[in-house]
């Protein structure tokens, strides 16, 4: 899972100057000040994840086009994505209607459906922490109290991204969104 899923809101006409320039756009928005960043970490994923769960109209991490352009973008995938100000406000609209708790009752589908080795975790087992064969795999289930201590974090990173595009739409700006 990467670790960074980042943030930056601009103003239309500095966008259009950022990606004049597309070979130097990643280092002028790694310039950007704090208070016009927000980093949600490794949780942009599964927030990822749980809007398109949640089927969001337009999810604010993957909509979007490509940033700065097809062959100069870049992160994790090259998924450097730019929502222009009217989609920034369309975000907005919806994550403000929308609060966690919206969803809440897809997080189970997405923690399991994430790609990994699944692996015994019964510490009592002879088999403790060997990959599961596909049988068992089939069957595991996420553990309610996992659940209960992911929750409260992606929450926290939410709440943050409603707020980052609150501003973001008050102000008529774009939003240009990377992960690596």
């Amino acid at each position: 899972m990467s670790v960074l899923g980042e943030f930056v809101r601009l103003d239309p006409e500095l966008l259009g100057q950022v990606r004049s320039t597309p070979t130097q756009a990643y280092d002028r928005l790694s310039r950007f000040s704090e208070s016009s960043r927000l980093d949600l970490g490794q949780a942009w994923q599964r927030l990822a994840a749980l809007m398109d769960a949640a089927r969001f109209p337009l999810n604010p991490v993957s909509a979007g086009s490509v940033f700065p352009d097809e062959c100069t973008s870049w992160g994790a995938e090259a998924d450097s994505r730019v929502l222009t100000a009217k989609e920034v406000a369309q975000a907005s609209a919806h994550l403000n209607q929308a609060p966690f708790e919206v969803l809440m009752p897809h997080l189970r589908q997405v923690v399991e459906g994430e790609e990994g080795i699944l692996v015994n975790l019964d510490p009592g087992s002879p088999h403790y922490l060997e990959p599961l064969s596909p049988e068992e795999a089939a069957k595991w289930r996420v553990p309610d109290e996992r659940l209960r201590t992911i929750a409260p974090f992606l929450a926290d990173r939410y709440e943050a991204l409603v707020a980052f595009f609150d501003v973001a739409a008050k102000s008529a700006q774009c939003v240009v969104f990377w992960a690596a």
